[in-house]
């Protein structure tokens, strides 16, 4: 891997895709109960980018849904910190310079960075629960 190039290294991309198969089993789980459903997205490669969208009538809020994936990956791992190695058990406020935990994302997501030591990191945007009004079909016109 030269200097310039962007990509993590080969070691990183195997520890990301094994995070994958020991976690992610687990997370789901967690989410079904909070009536979500998770996707992995992108590359897997230098983090671990997961969807949750709420599923069900009565989902959790994202602030309860990250609070149960946190606890999750803190079980499964053994350690887990919020971005910038904060912790919810902390009683001072996140490092200066750290991603904020949520971030504001595009269309109402809310991003989270679950860090777990120093390599991959978990990545997770909560789609909003929204509630729409039903939608009436449109009546067809009949053809003369």
């Amino acid at each position: 891997m030269g200097d310039m190039d962007p990509r993590p290294s080969e070691e990183h991309i195997r520890r990301a895709r094994k995070l994958v198969a020991v976690l992610l089993p687990a997370l789901r789980e967690v989410a079904h109960r909070h009536g979500y459903a998770l996707a992995l997205h992108g590359s897997v490669e230098r983090d671990v980018d997961i969807l949750a969208a709420p599923w069900r009538d009565g989902a959790t809020g994202a602030p309860g849904l990250m609070a149960a994936l946190f606890t999750a990956t803190e079980a499964v791992m053994g350690y887990a910190t919020w971005s910038g190695g904060w912790t919810e058990r902390e009683t001072f406020a996140p490092p200066l310079g750290s991603l904020p935990n949520p971030t504001v994302k595009p269309h109402g997501r809310l991003g989270y960075s679950i860090l777990i030591g120093g390599g991959p990191y978990l990545d997770i945007s909560v789609m909003p629960c929204v509630i729409l009004a039903p939608v009436k079909p449109k009546k067809r016109k009949r053809a003369k």
